[in-house]
């Protein structure tokens, strides 16, 4: 799993950096994370393509487990010494679909969220709903992931992965030394931002 997560995430980047020229941020983790969570739900040629893109062939029998692991390291990993690493995911349904029981214990092993919402009476309070699960998740890192109007009353199933971390350098740089720098956001093209400086031996 984790060897086919790095080599999804760098043909993510590849093909973004192809159609996005300019700079760029994203969390490959998170998407393999949901499309894996989707492939379990998955069958037959569905199923074998997702694995395709995420560059791994598990079945769902190996896929779960090696899901849930991840998972657990994720959150063990959350408050070691300095660094805080907040982590989840969940699944939010039209009321009107039901997930059939084998998915809904996946979800569960997974330790995600799934509710119902009304989707199609109720779209921008279900939108709302869902960006404060991930404001909390995240402990206010992350808000409005979602902007308005994008949960309308035709969407069915929404995904979402809420990913934070803080930490602080191993060598904290000197705060003196933070000096406007160009930071080229085109060949052509740069800005003044505030830079940190370091002049030392790294090992």
């Amino acid at each position: 799993l984790l060897d086919g997560n790095t080599a999804f995430a760098l043909d993510l980047y590849r093909e973004l950096a192809s159609t996005h020229p300019g700079t760029l941020a994203a969390s490959p983790l998170s998407l393999s994370t949901l499309l894996a969570a989707v492939q379990l739900g998955a069958r037959g040629q569905a199923a074998t393509e997702i694995g395709r893109v995420l560059r791994h062939f598990l079945p769902a029998t190996e896929l779960l487990p090696a899901l849930a692991a991840l998972q657990d390291y994720l959150n063990a990993a959350g408050d070691v010494g300095a660094v805080t690493l907040r982590s989840g995911w969940g699944l939010w349904t039209e009321r009107s679909t039901a997930l059939t029981p084998e998915y809904a214990a996946h979800l569960e092993r997974l330790g995600a969220r799934a509710e119902p919402l009304d989707f199609a009476g109720a779209p921008e309070a279900s939108r709302e709903t869902v960006n404060r699960w991930i404001a909390e998740t995240t402990e206010g890192a992350v808000r409005d992931l979602f902007p308005s109007g994008s949960v309308t009353p035709e969407t069915r199933v929404l995904l979402a992965q809420a990913l934070s971390f803080t930490g602080d350098w191993m060598t904290p740089f000197p705060r003196s030394d933070t000096a406007p720098q160009p930071f080229w956001v085109a060949p052509d093209s740069a800005i003044q931002v505030p830079t940190m400086r370091m002049t030392g031996t790294v090992r």
